[in-house]
């Protein structure tokens, strides 16, 4: 279920990731800190998600374009699906956006896919939820207002405390400018998580 709302998510709010891409990972499989930033597709190197083997940024999209085009001849029709329909996303860039961890694996290439490594599992306890995009900070803001809303509401992922209610622990994450240390977000801060039937209790 949570899958379909990653899903849902995607072709609404996130205007079919254009706006912004939601990505999930086990932090026990990632050495922090996270760094977010971009480098050009020959460079950048990352096993996606079922795929077993490493690509480069520039290996993957050719991949990805050569599958879709397979799928449109065998099904005879120019609508595409799963990831391959982002890839227009990326086209003509001469950099792409990537998470790395401190050993400098890729673990995200949004918008198209997350790396095998940080993939969860049923062993998963501490979820990394990432949301990512170049248009606006606030609209990043409240897709993961309503990600983590619909992860304790709807799928009940949180743990059950005794008066039969669900709490979900959700860690403060600062982001940095690499260069200066400047501070440029906070989440949640104060003014995020404002969300009608729930309790939010902050330390």
């Amino acid at each position: 279920k949570f899958l379909q709302i990653q899903t849902s998510l995607h072709e609404t709010i996130c205007g079919r990731r254009v706006k912004a891409t939601i990505a999930t990972h086990d932090i026990s499989t990632m050495k922090l800190p996270l760094k977010y930033h971009s480098m050009p597709p020959d460079e950048l190197n990352i096993i996606p998600l079922g795929r077993g083997k490493s690509f480069t940024g520039s290996e993957l999209y050719e991949t990805l374009k050569s599958e879709a085009e397979r799928y449109r001849l065998q099904k005879k029709r120019s609508n595409i699906s799963g990831i391959h329909k982002y890839l227009d996303l990326l086209e003509g860039l001469d950099n792409y956006v990537c998470l790395s961890d401190a050993s400098d694996a890729v673990l995200s290439l949004p918008p198209l896919t997350n790396a095998d490594k940080s993939k969860l599992s049923i062993e998963s306890k501490n979820v990394l939820l990432e949301v990512t995009g170049d248009d606006n900070l606030n609209v990043c803001k409240e897709i993961m207002d309503v990600l983590i809303t619909k992860m304790l509401i709807d799928c009940s992922l949180g743990n059950e405390v005794d008066d039969g209610h669900s709490k979900l622990v959700v860690e403060q994450v600062r982001v940095v400018n690499e260069t200066d240390k400047d501070l440029r977000v906070v989440y949640p801060s104060r003014n995020d998580l404002v969300v009608q039937n729930i309790t939010v209790i902050r330390h």
